[in-house]
């Protein structure tokens, strides 16, 4: 099993495979038609509708529980069909390679976040409203889950990175020969109409203990400072799958630094309550 890595390694590839393969480089696209946006409007409309004409009470029915989270889950549905109708997955040679915009560029995903915050903040006062204290609890710990995934990518990662990048430093150091394998070239029509969306990714080869790995570079600034030039590759010997390049792989020291800080202080004012917690489960 191939564990997950702060940057990335190259892939296994036969010399078979190099000389004789025929590459998987595709697009994908879901094209959502309007009649499904329409349908769910349509339903989003009605359950408010319903929802208005129920008879308040203390205790929360079945149909009325179910009437929320159809209202509320339609709402978080309609954000993330508006969000895959304007997003398209790069795949090559049959693994996802990027996930970018229709129009070029990043896909943001951020109101899909938004709509999820929403469905909950609303169904748990719908559900305190009837007299469940434990309606908000999804909410809270919707919350949370968003809290530590921003200190994740804040704190940990990159400071995971920065130690990656020092340790391939550090253990690549036997120069590879390497090659121009083959180059992504993809298009995608603009729904603007204003033309195609090109993706290009270039894809180099090394060999390493005679193995043929390979390797795709996607840091456009990188590449324009090649100019043309072979890049050097080297790999470890030990885990040849494991590469290093200089100048693709940057360093932000002072990134490293202030989220080895960051997680320090949220060390030194949580450890009071982690070792109160730990000592509640010992007893």
């Amino acid at each position: 099993m191939r564990l997950p890595s702060f940057i990335p390694r190259a892939t296994k590839i036969s010399r078979e495979d190099m000389e004789n393969a025929t590459f998987n480089d595709r697009i994908l696209k879901l094209d959502i038609p309007m009649k499904v946006f329409a349908v769910i409007v349509a339903v989003i409309v009605a359950s408010a509708l319903l929802m208005s004409s129920v008879s308040r009470s203390s205790v929360v029915t079945i149909g009325e529980l179910i009437l929320g989270i159809l209202f509320f889950g339609m709402i978080v549905l309609l954000f993330v069909a508006e969000f895959i109708s304007n997003t398209m997955v790069v795949m090559v040679d049959g693994k996802v390679a990027e996930i970018m915009s229709r129009k070029g560029g990043k896909a943001e995903g951020g109101l899909i976040f938004w709509a999820v915050l929403i469905f909950l903040w609303f169904l748990g006062l719908f559900l305190k409203d009837r007299g469940n204290d434990s309606g908000m609890h999804p909410f809270f710990a919707y919350v949370l889950v968003f809290i530590l995934r921003q200190l994740y990518r804040c704190t940990v990662k990159p400071l995971g990175t920065f130690i990656a990048i020092w340790l391939r430093y550090k253990r690549c150091s036997q120069q590879v020969p390497s090659n121009f394998f083959r180059e992504v070239n993809l298009f995608s029509d603009d729904p603007s109409g204003e033309g195609a969306i090109g993706v290009t990714i270039p894809v180099y080869s090394y060999c390493c203990n005679d193995q043929y790995y390979e390797v795709m570079i996607k840091d456009k600034e990188y590449l324009s400072d090649l100019r043309g030039e072979q890049p050097e590759f080297y790999a470890d010997p030990k885990h040849p799958d494991r590469f290093f390049l200089y100048s693709y792989f940057k360093v932000d020291t002072l990134q490293a630094w202030n989220a080895m800080r960051s997680l320090l202080l949220i060390a030194l004012f949580t450890s009071p309550y982690i070792i109160a917690f730990i000592k509640n489960i010992i007893k």
